[in-house]
C-alpha cells in the first residue's frame, strides 16, 4: 500500500505539461445554491499536513508534499476571490480534494497499420465543496492531465497551483 501511495503521490505532484498536454477541466454544481452568499469555507475533516505532524501508518511523504501544496494553493485561489478560511464551525463551506493515477493509452496515426501506442499516465485532481450545515456537495471541480514524473520540484509546486487554479477559475459558477 505504501509503494501505491508514493507512486500516486511523485504522479499527481507532477503535473507539469508534456507535448501537448493541456488540463482538462470539468465542473458541476447543485441547483439552486446561493454561491454568491458563500463567504467562509474551511477544510473538511482532514489533518492539515506539516512539519508538526507524524505520518500515519503507511503514509508517505509525497502524500503530504502534494497535500500541502494542493491546499495552499486553495487558499491563496480561494482568498483572491474574498472567500476567507475560518474553523469548521464558522465556515459556509467545506473543503476537500482527492486524486488519483491512472493509466491511459493513446494511439498516434490509428489510420495506418504501424499506428504508435502510447501508454502514459494521467492524474486527476477533484476539488469539492460541501455545504458546512447540511454536508450535502454543492460544487465539484475536476481536472486531467498527463503527468511528468521527471519535473523538478519547484515545478511540480508551480504546476499543482496552476492547475488548482484552473479548476477554481469555474468558481463560482456561471447564473
Amino acid at each position: 500500500m505504501q509503494r501505491f501511495l508514493s507512486t500516486v503521490a511523485l504522479a499527481a505532484a507532477a503535473l507539469l505539461p508534456v507535448g501537448c498536454s493541456s488540463i482538462h477541466v470539468t465542473t458541476e454544481h447543485a441547483p439552486g445554491i446561493r454561491f454568491q452568499d458563500i463567504k467562509t469555507y474551511s477544510w473538511r475533516s482532514a489533518p492539515t499536513p506539516g512539519a508538526d505532524r507524524q505520518l500515519a501508518e503507511g503514509e508517505d511523504v509525497d502524500v503530504v508534499w502534494f497535500d500541502g501544496r494542493v491546499r495552499e494553493a486553495v487558499d491563496a485561489t480561494l482568498a483572491a476571490k474574498g472567500l476567507v478560511l475560518v474553523p469548521d464551525e464558522d465556515a459556509d463551506v467545506l473543503v476537500a480534494h482527492f486524486f488519483d493515477v491512472s493509466q491511459q493509452v493513446r494511439v498516434n496515426d490509428p489510420y495506418y497499420a504501424y499506428s504508435e501506442v502510447e501508454v502514459y499516465d494521467e492524474g486527476t485532481l477533484v476539488l469539492d465543496l460541501y455545504d458546512a450545515r447540511s454536508r450535502m456537495l454543492i460544487w465539484r471541480g475536476v481536472a486531467h492531465k498527463e503527468l511528468d514524473e521527471t519535473a523538478p520540484i519547484d515545478e511540480r509546486a508551480a504546476n499543482v497551483r496552476r492547475v488548482v487554479e484552473e479548476i477554481l477559475d469555474r468558481y463560482p459558477p456561471e447564473k
